[in-house]
């Protein structure tokens, strides 16, 4: 009469250990700290740059719509999550054996104006969500994609919202690709082109390689087997190929050369 219970415990038994061991291929390995790192990095030198200067009324109250996009407190409140994001990056990292934070010591030039710093802002805020996008495809563990997802939507609201203090259209019609996404490569590069940060890392941060091979980013999907060269060029033609996104992202060539009568004027 004691057969089937027993049976059933070790069955249930059984389950557990077999479970034990598929989330043990789930959590993060050596391959990820080259991931974490770069989004460590990443998250680091946007909150650096908001604290470069004294982000308060002060100094905003010249810039655009300053009267009605309640720049100090958002912009407060954007460092603060920026700032989260480099705790939880840096808290993931412990979790993987040889994880060290990069050595990155970022500074920027000093803006002329309020204006300057805020299209700046809007510009990094922009590279660094399609950055995190891009990192999606080299991510190992769930725990990893996880992270990277909720920092790439963060940094989308905060694109979002600087767009729209910033620019008339958001969203153009002749859109041709999905948001923007940038391989690591490609983000680490030098070069003034949008989403080329290479210049301001200085190689503090080296790029992960993707887990299955060489990965291309295309218009609307990602697909393997392609040169890094290609991945590259593939994913600045998908920023560069519209003006802005859901995300708010917009080239920084187009941010910094708009004009007053093209901006947003109705809060």
């Amino acid at each position: 009469m004691r057969v089937l219970p027993t049976l059933g415990g070790l069955m249930l038994a059984g389950a557990a250990t077999t479970a034990a061991l598929n989330n043990s291929y789930c959590t993060p390995k050596s391959g990820d700290v080259q991931v974490v790192q770069y989004a460590w990095a990443l998250e680091y030198m946007v909150e650096q740059y908001y604290a470069s200067v004294p982000v308060n009324q002060t100094f905003l109250h010249s810039a655009l719509n300053s009267s009605t996009a309640n720049y100090a407190l958002n912009l407060a409140g954007m460092q603060q999550q920026n700032r989260l994001g480099v705790r939880a990056a840096q808290q993931l990292g412990k979790t993987i054996s040889n994880f060290t934070a990069p050595g990155c010591n970022f500074t920027f030039p000093a803006p002329n104006s309020s204006e300057t710093f805020l299209t700046t802002a809007l510009t990094f805020e922009s590279d660094v969500c399609a950055a995190l996008i891009g990192l999606e495809g080299y991510t190992q563990a769930p725990e990893v994609s996880f992270l990277i997802a909720r920092l790439a939507a963060q940094h989308a609201g905060h694109a979002a919202y600087l767009a729209t203090t910033q620019e008339a259209v958001i969203f153009p019609s002749n859109v041709t690709s999905l948001v923007p996404a940038y391989s690591p490569s490609y983000v680490l590069s030098n070069g003034s082109s949008p989403g080329q940060l290479g210049s301001y890392f200085k190689g503090c941060v080296s790029a992960p390689q993707p887990p299955c091979g060489n990965l291309t980013i295309g218009p609307l999907i990602a697909t393997y087997g392609s040169n890094s060269s290609s991945s590259s060029a593939a994913s600045m033609s998908t920023a560069t190929s519209s003006s802005a996104s859901a995300s708010g992202a917009s080239s920084a060539s187009a941010t910094a050369t708009s004009t007053g009568s093209s901006r947003r004027r109705f809060w």
